[in-house]
């Protein structure tokens, strides 16, 4: 379970929830002979896999499980291609939307299993879209407003069996988000974008919200809650290749930012008061 979105305010923010069961993070910043790009990794089997990340051209990528009992039916005329493929080739070589799409082509989303997911793709000048598989064929969802939001339900509402009864429950992450970039999108920022992270956290059940997000594109920053600690803000420069303490810490710390990144328990163990 997750919850992504891009806002494009006076101040181009995406944010990010990452709800997993406990298991390891890690940061990192890969340089490519491309560009530079951060990303989140989780730990499954002894190695860290990528998930979500932004490049220096400030292309963010956000990959979510996608819960929605459908069959993908790809036809014998059909190219499939990785999810994963695409995710890894736009953050290594694309700047916008635009090019991730090129990259993808006429190809077809596949999956080996019947766990299924989808990707949030945004860039700094004002594009976005979903990206997600549908039974017939590819699902491509752009905002006619200026912002955007992922949660674990299909865009496409036919297609969405819980979406009514999760709004008469007020259960709706995506109600929740939108309700406040249309309430403060006039001075939205990096607060605000912290706001909806933690108003759509998952804090009980197997999955829990492990790591709360937000990128500035412009700044080439990443901003980071830990464990649903919205009171200790770390940062990622990722021109300065650190990680360093931003607000609510009793003094100031940075760590460099090499190639294998820092894990989530290393930056706790630095958490003084």
């Amino acid at each position: 379970m997750c919850t992504s979105f891009a806002v494009y305010a006076e101040k181009t923010l995406y944010g990010m929830n990452f709800d997993f069961p406990e298991v390891e993070l890690k940061f990192r910043l890969c340089n490519t002979k491309h560009q530079q790009i951060f990303y989140l990794c989780v730990e499954g089997g002894g190695v860290f896999h990528e998930t979500t990340g932004m490049n220096a051209a400030g292309l963010f990528a956000a990959s979510q499980i996608l819960v929605a009992p459908f069959e993908i039916n790809p036809q014998p005329t059909d190219t499939l291609v990785s999810p994963r493929e695409i995710f890894i080739s736009a953050l290594t070589s694309a700047g916008n939307v635009d090019d991730v799409l090129t990259i993808l082509g006429q190809r077809r989303l596949g999956y080996r299993t019947d766990r299924k997911g989808h990707y949030l793709y945004a860039d700094r000048h004002g594009a976005a879209c979903v990206l997600e598989p549908a039974t017939d064929g590819n699902a491509i969802y752009r905002s006619a407003r200026p912002f955007i939001i992922m949660t674990n339900r299909p865009v496409r509402r036919d297609m969405d069996r819980a979406a009514d009864h999760l709004a008469r429950l007020g259960l709706d992450r995506y109600q929740t988000a939108q309700m406040i970039i249309q309430e403060r999108f006039s001075t939205f920022g990096v607060d605000d974008a912290f706001d909806i992270l933690q108003q759509t956290q998952l804090w009980k059940g197997r999955f829990k919200t492990l790591v709360s997000m937000v990128f500035d594109p412009h700044a080439k920053e990443v901003y980071l809650a830990l464990g649903r600690n919205f009171d200790r803000i770390w940062r990622v420069c990722m021109q300065g290749h650190v990680a360093e303490t931003y607000s609510g810490f009793g003094r100031y710390r940075q760590d460099e930012m090499g190639e294998e990144g820092i894990t989530v328990s290393q930056l706790l163990e630095t958490q003084f008061a």
